[in-house]
């Protein structure tokens, strides 16, 4: 499918390597000495699409150097669905969660080291680097930070999927290797981050003396993505401005 933003979104779709292969990503934002840091914004469950790029534009307006990749590289080209057939659809929904479970953290935190190298042959190099990620992001997100606690200085995610679950690699469990600070977004309505794992992460979090927030939307999961039909202008403005607020104060002090 094209990509409708080609003539009026800010940045770029390039093409970085991988060991698996050749990965699209956007990118946007002044490089290294000329932005206040830089940021690894990972994709949602809906895939590598239009509507991510307006939202990096905007995390760049604040100063930020952004790197979006496509997640999905490896299942397939230009895979993404539709945000309103998914919703409405239970085959859509089966499709997709039949392609996540193909998306596995050693690809994705291949994937993040892919834009770490991209962000550091800047010749003004990337500046403190955050990552942020949205429902599946979330999660690798935060998975980015125990993989890299040397490099990631600041964490947010925004209703993220799964962080809590019975597995023995839960994302939960590598909490004790974080260094970085940590902001939650959460919606008010969400299968896959119940009060119940909010228990659990802020437990484990307090456990291993984590510097975190955990902020709640009255919203449901995916309010943030302007194509699905859960989406709140409102509180999706809020999340933005709190995410900056968050990066903002979290990278000056690294």
């Amino acid at each position: 499918m094209p990509l409708a933003y080609h003539r009026t979104m800010q940045g770029n779709v390039i093409e970085l390597t991988t060991a698996s292969g050749p990965m699209r990503a956007y990118e946007v934002g002044p490089p290294g000495a000329g932005a206040r840091g830089s940021l690894v914004f990972l994709m949602d469950g809906l895939g590598f699409r239009d509507v991510l790029f307006p939202m990096a534009d905007r995390f760049a307006a604040g100063g930020y150097r952004v790197i979006v990749p496509d997640l999905f590289h490896r299942v397939g080209p230009n895979v993404h669905f539709d945000a309103k057939e998914v919703f409405s659809s239970p085959d859509k929904i089966a499709e997709m969660r039949k392609l996540l479970s193909r998306v596995d953290t050693p690809g994705a935190m291949e994937d993040f080291a892919t834009c770490l190298e991209r962000l550091s042959a800047s010749a003004e190099g990337s500046g403190p680097i955050g990552t942020l990620g949205y429902c599946m992001g979330g999660r690798f997100a935060f998975l980015a930070a125990s993989h890299f606690p040397d490099r990631v200085r600041a964490i947010a995610s925004i209703h993220g999927g799964h962080l809590v679950t019975a597995a023995p690699d839960s994302a939960h469990l590598a909490a004790d290797r974080i260094r970085a600070p940590l902001y939650f977004a959460i919606a008010e309505q969400d299968g896959s981050f119940t009060p119940e794992n909010e228990t659990t992460l802020r437990e484990t979090l307090e456990r291993c003396g984590a510097r975190f927030e955990m902020e709640h939307y009255a919203a449901r999961h995916a309010w943030t993505m302007a194509d699905a039909p859960v989406y709140s202008p409102t509180e999706a403005e809020r999340h933005f401005e709190r995410v900056l607020a968050f990066f903002d104060a979290s990278l000056r002090e690294a």
